[in-house]
């Protein structure tokens, strides 16, 4: 069975729950290193704006997501490419490091290349 753009989104919206279950499950980390005092406030305070911009670029992708149509496009790397496209756009609208935005790609590219070898 061929990939769908709909498959892409699927697995897509899988990646973002586990990221962003991956953002809470470092912030408990930070919050028993704190207590035992391996990690100060301020580095607890500077690791919080890093998951805040994480979580920023996580409902970047999210919103992305919900606003395309899949069945306006071919296939998934037609659908990748404007979803890299309009993701980028959004996330720099919104002021997102670039690393980011990288990281949003990546697990694009990552979904696609899954299915592609499908």
């Amino acid at each position: 069975m061929r990939p769908t753009t709909q498959h892409f989104l699927d697995l897509m919206a899988m990646e973002i729950e586990d990221m962003k279950e991956d953002i809470e499950t470092l912030r408990r980390h930070d919050a028993e290193r704190s207590e035992r005092h391996e990690i100060s406030d301020y580095v607890c305070m500077e690791n919080d704006a890093v998951y805040r911009n994480i979580e920023a670029g996580i409902e970047c992708l999210r919103h992305t997501l919900a606003q395309v149509n899949h069945a306006e496009h071919a296939d998934v790397p037609a659908l990748v490419g404007a979803l890299r496209e309009l993701c980028h756009k959004r996330a720099k609208e919104l002021g997102l490091r670039e690393g980011m935005i990288r990281t949003l790609h990546r697990k694009m590219d990552k979904v696609a290349a899954f299915l592609a070898n499908k």
